[in-house]
């Protein structure tokens, strides 16, 4: 669909899109160590690495002036993977739409594409997390609650959550600033409430156009930490929840030796342990 003429010194290399190559072998091929994160798509005379786009079709040379000088290599690789693994279905509205120039740029066509396979065909990953409660009896003393506790007013945790996250009215995912080909990767991060073997747990749900690599989800998973303790979490804690026994506050990463954050497999066999070693203590 699209091919780069990267120029380097005195060599140049010619990169195909869609490709199964791996990209960092044919930029070394010309001595470029630079990740393909960090080439951006410009074909400036001063710059030590240029890079131009061409293609032999007119829906190549449509996407072509969308990729702007913030982007780069990566952006167009996971760009084209994307308009190319689509189903016939989403290829023929986003190509109609690209062809009439309904675009300005290829972050508008991340979001349409993004919002197609949300609808259609995504890839979903949960990640759960324990809540904590305390209790500010109001003479300076804290109690920590349980489960038990928590669940009595599920409905008031719930709508504290929807509060917060309806204050932007933004995507979660749209605060990841990490790696850059998993952050076009990501479409929506939600932060919801589950019961998961009897007991009530935050969770987050993840979807991707593709499923999460081991290193992304660990990317991922300090993502969404970050967001428990200083994000959304934070936001979360802020409010309170009246009881009889005084202002609840529900943390969300307490930094305990109890805190953890499982991927839904990780999660069951977490659960599968403790019913083990229920049962043998029986």
């Amino acid at each position: 669909m699209l091919k780069a003429i990267i120029q380097y010194k005195d060599d140049t290399v010619i990169i195909k899109f869609p490709s199964n190559y791996d990209i960092s072998k044919q930029l070394l091929s010309v001595g470029i160590e630079k990740p393909a994160g960090d080439i951006h798509i410009k074909d400036n005379e001063e710059d030590e690495i240029r890079v131009k786009l061409y293609s032999d079709s007119d829906f190549g040379n449509k996407l072509i002036p969308l990729f702007r000088e913030d982007s780069t290599l990566v952006t167009v690789r996971v760009a084209v993977d994307l308009l190319t693994k689509a189903s016939d279905e989403i290829k023929g509205m986003m190509e109609a739409d690209i062809l009439y120039e309904q675009y300005d740029s290829i972050n508008d066509v991340f979001a349409d594409v993004k919002q197609y396979l949300d609808d259609l065909e995504t890839h979903t990953e949960k990640f759960y997390f324990p809540l904590t409660g305390v209790i500010d009896e109001g003479d300076g003393h804290m109690l920590t609650v349980g489960d038990v506790y928590l669940k009595a007013v599920e409905n008031d945790i719930k709508n504290i959550l929807d509060n917060v996250k309806s204050r932007d009215n933004k995507n979660m995912a749209e605060y990841y600033d990490g790696d850059e080909e998993l952050k076009l990767k990501l479409i929506s991060a939600d932060w919801d409430l589950e019961y998961k073997g009897e007991m009530f747990y935050g969770v987050v749900k993840v979807k991707t156009t593709e499923p999460l690599t081991p290193e992304e989800t660990e990317k991922i998973k300090s993502f969404i930490t970050s967001q428990n303790a200083d994000g959304i979490g934070e936001s979360v804690e802020s409010e309170c929840i009246d009881t009889e026994d005084g202002k609840l506050f529900v943390i969300f990463w307490y930094g305990s030796e109890d805190c953890f954050l499982y991927t839904e497999k990780e999660m069951d066999d977490f659960l599968a342990a403790q019913n083990t070693q229920s049962m043998g203590g029986m």
